[in-house]
């Protein structure tokens, strides 16, 4: 999946799917180890907002 979101960003000229990607694979990795704390869910929520939004983006084009 890094690999497809790279791909995506060299495609679509846009570093932040890749940036985006790596923030939300850490909330994925927080979900099942609970590594995160609290201020770092709150700080880093609002992009992986942006990245979903971008990816859904995508998709509508």
């Amino acid at each position: 999946m890094k690999n497809a979101a790279q791909r995506l960003a060299d495609e679509y000229g846009d570093i932040f799917l890749v940036a985006g990607f790596n923030v939300a694979e850490k909330f994925h990795k927080n979900f099942f180890h609970d590594e995160m704390e609290d201020y770092e869910i709150e700080a880093d929520g609002p992009t992986v907002h942006e990245y979903v939004a971008r990816i859904l983006a995508l998709m509508e084009q």
